[in-house]
């Protein structure tokens, strides 16, 4: 069964008023490590749906931490280049050793893209299984399945043109070996 999420307050974390708990602010510099292919997610009441968008960009923070389903590449605005190279170096430098780490090679190029400032809020969602293509690796495009041992929080923009997976707030979702969790 196909759905279109909506961003619904989490029941357990509406007692919390840490704004960092329940809302992600999208990072400056991410890493694209393939395309998002389908999830499998599940609410409190364990119902499961099905999210599937074969266009998103499946991308990671530079801290590991989250990953991020953005739009097509070719539906954001392309940003002036060498605006943001130096204001961002370290950040960079962590996105390219994230991509490093993940797909075992270099990256070969790097774009930059104007996103607007855009924030995800917690949903009462999580996601129990992610499919996704990557060429990590062997340098060819694989379809990946993962499966997590404890479903991930799941965060969505209000417009639903980001989603963003992530495990807890002080543990990496990718290694060398791909995603954890």
């Amino acid at each position: 069964m196909k759905a279109k999420l909506k961003a619904k307050p989490n029941p357990r974390s509406a007692k919390r008023s840490s704004r960092s708990a329940n809302t992600l602010a999208l990072p400056e510099v991410v890493a694209q490590i393939g395309r998002f292919d389908s999830a499998i997610l599940c609410n409190v009441q364990n119902e499961v749906y099905s999210l599937s968008n074969r266009t998103a960009v499946l991308c990671v923070s530079p801290d590991r931490r989250t990953l991020w389903l953005l739009p097509p590449v070719s539906t954001i605005r392309r940003a002036q280049l060498g605006r943001s190279t130096t204001k961002f170096q370290g950040t960079v430098d962590r996105a390219l050793s994230a991509f490093r780490r993940f797909m075992g090679f270099e990256s070969l190029s790097t774009r930059t893209f104007d996103l607007a400032d855009k924030t995800v809020q917690l949903t009462a969602y999580r996601v129990t299984e992610l499919i996704y293509k990557s060429d990590k690796w062997t340098g060819r495009s694989q379809t990946y399945k993962h499966i997590f041992k404890f479903p991930a929080l799941c965060y969505q923009s209000a417009d639903q043109t980001i989603i963003a997976i992530r495990r807890s707030a002080n543990s990496p979702i990718i290694c060398d070996r791909g995603v954890i969790g």
